[in-house]
């Protein structure tokens, strides 16, 4: 398998093939919802950043940085299509969108994702994402439960749709040096 990320103007074909297909699926698995989406034809003009991992030469996953109000980026848009799935694509474009973070100097980056989407929620988990107050347009909705890293930088989800009171355990990477990385109880290995 030969994977290429590159970045494309979110109303580029391969993009918005993409795009479709993700906001097909959020339909098939939140009925009737509203999908915080992006404007691929203002997307680019507004700082945005979209990402297109290509396998052999086609699109099979995307995912996006907009500019947030704070100063903060927000990651958007992550996908990749069923046929491709569960070969580290997601992974290598959410580093991508890391990278490029970083390379902006910008110390938060956050990101929602339903909890019906149970393998979004596993790859932010296993990338150390923990819990933080709603932000944004998804501030004071009663049915989303935010989730911050504390490690290196600070990388945000939630999880939209879910019910209240429904936490998870989160643990980060493991870092000694921060104390919010510190796994919230003991365990053996």
């Amino acid at each position: 398998m030969s994977r290429v990320i590159r970045e494309v103007d979110a109303s580029a074909a391969d993009a918005m093939f993409l795009i479709r297909a993700l906001d097909a699926e959020l339909q098939e698995r939140y009925p009737g919802a509203i999908i915080h989406s992006i404007d691929p034809v203002t997307f680019r003009a507004s700082g945005g950043v979209f990402l297109v991992a290509y396998e052999n030469d086609r699109p099979v996953a995307c995912g996006a940085l907009r500019s947030m109000a704070d100063g903060s980026l927000e990651v958007k848009r992550m996908f990749v299509l069923t046929a491709a799935r569960r070969r580290g694509h997601a992974r290598a474009v959410l580093a991508a969108l890391e990278a490029r973070a970083t390379s902006l100097h910008v110390p938060v980056v956050r990101l929602e994702t339903g909890d019906r989407q149970p393998e979004a929620v596993h790859l932010y988990e296993s990338a150390g994402y923990r819990p933080i107050p709603s932000y944004g347009e998804y501030a004071g909705s009663p049915i989303r439960a935010v989730l911050r890293s504390g490690c290196s930088r600070s990388i945000a989800y939630s999880s939209a749709m879910s019910l209240p009171n429904q936490d998870r355990p989160i643990t980060c990477r493991p870092d000694r040096t921060r104390p919010e990385c510190a796994p919230p109880h003991s365990s053996s290995r």
